[in-house]
């Protein structure tokens, strides 16, 4: 009997526009190339088109709970929806699965009102994407906002219902075991298919610098860091020899008066043409958590990377050799300013982070551990 997942989501994956979309769309399509069927439950409300694309994308089935009402605040209390429940209800009844995944806490407590019969005959498993307490504090401590403001105790009591517990990264996978002493944790990052494109392999004394990035709040800092702190160093010492290029809509939140040498692209739909064009990615990224996705993409492709200490969490084994890490303004300044006049760096910089990407990210190695608890959730049920 082939074994089934439910995945709770309000996350339009399918779209693969940032990374927490990117995250779920992998796993769903790794769990369906594994022999899984998994059915969502979509928490927001579902077109035709959106409907096809999700079905496109890997999902055995979905079910759409329709339009939730708007939230009155940032708690987790105030994510609780009666539509929800009525959906994720409907889809255990249908669907019947040996395991139920929810993705990132908020959808926590649909778990926690199942019936104890229920709970006992599925595996209760939840994709954390981050430690959220931790998270907000950061955002906190960085003068911003964060969609939900929680603390340590009540996402330890969120995490209570779960057998299995993902982290997205090894330091949060050490947090939520102290957390959530009672699950089983797993360290689960986020996995690409290596593409057989060329690693870096700037063209004859030129450079080009890449960013990419939705617009929130992270990766607007962090693109007003490397404009103010980092650009203007590396531009005094090689002028028109290197440019920056800014993918993503964060580039809108950038204003119209940018540097010399500097281009927003917006919004890409090839992200893998952008890679082909780009030598070195920066992201000095000061606040957020889990796994930065777009480093992840940058070693995929096989570009040579800089990055700062928030941005190598979860990538602590390739600091220095796969990737260069810049902990102050001067040092990435200094870093940038070297990187691009040394080609031979930037090749070798791309060549190995080709291969660490290739050890740690790809899908095989990544998801192993979770399709096994899968199946023996799936031999368990049928027993």
């Amino acid at each position: 009997m082939m074994p089934s997942v439910l995945m709770v989501t309000h996350n339009p994956f399918w779209k693969r526009d940032r990374g927490s979309r990117q995250r779920i769309a992998g796993l769903v399509r790794a769990l369906e190339g594994s022999g899984v069927a998994v059915h969502a439950c979509f928490v927001g409300a579902l077109g035709d088109q959106d409907h096809a694309e999700a079905l496109a994308s890997g999902l055995a089935s979905i079910r759409a709970s329709g339009p939730e009402p708007a939230f009155p605040g940032c708690r987790l209390d105030d994510f609780k929806t009666d539509v929800a429940r009525d959906c994720f209800a409907a889809c255990l009844r249908d669907v019947r699965p040996g395991t139920v995944l929810v993705q990132q806490i908020r959808h926590a407590y649909l778990v926690a009102e199942m019936p104890d019969e229920l709970r006992r005959r599925v595996t209760l498993a939840i994709d954390t994407h981050d430690v959220m307490h931790e998270r907000a504090r950061r955002f906190a401590d960085a003068g911003h906002r964060h969609w939900l403001d929680i603390s340590r105790e009540e996402e330890a009591r969120a995490l209570a219902p779960f057998d299995l517990v993902l982290a997205i990264q090894s330091r949060e996978a050490r947090l939520l075991e102290a957390m959530a002493s009672h699950a089983r944790t797993l360290c689960v990052p986020h996995a690409m298919e290596i593409p057989d494109s060329p690693t870096a392999d700037p063209a004859s004394g030129r450079c080009v610098v890449g960013f990419v990035g939705i617009g929130n709040d992270p990766n607007t800092d962090a693109a007003k860091r490397l404009l103010g702190d980092v650009w203007p160093s590396v531009r005094r010492a090689h002028a028109d020899a290197c440019e920056l290029r800014i993918a993503g809509t964060v580039g809108d939140r950038l204003g119209r008066d940018l540097p010399a040498g500097v281009t927003t692209l917006g919004f890409v739909d090839d992200l893998d043409a952008f890679y082909k064009c780009i030598d070195v990615i920066a992201t000095p990224i000061a606040f957020g958590g889990g796994l930065n996705i777009k480093n992840v993409e940058a070693l995929v492709h096989g570009r040579a990377l800089v990055t700062s200490p928030i941005g190598a969490e979860g990538l602590e084994s390739g600091i220095g050799s796969a990737f260069l890490v810049g902990s102050n303004r001067r040092a990435w300044a200094d870093a940038m300013t070297r990187l691009a006049a040394d080609h031979d760096r930037i090749r070798e910089l791309g060549e190995r982070a080709r291969a660490f990407a290739r050890r740690v990210f790809s899908p095989e190695r990544a998801y192993a551990p979770l399709i096994d608890a899968i199946r023996t959730s799936a031999r368990r049920a049928a027993s």
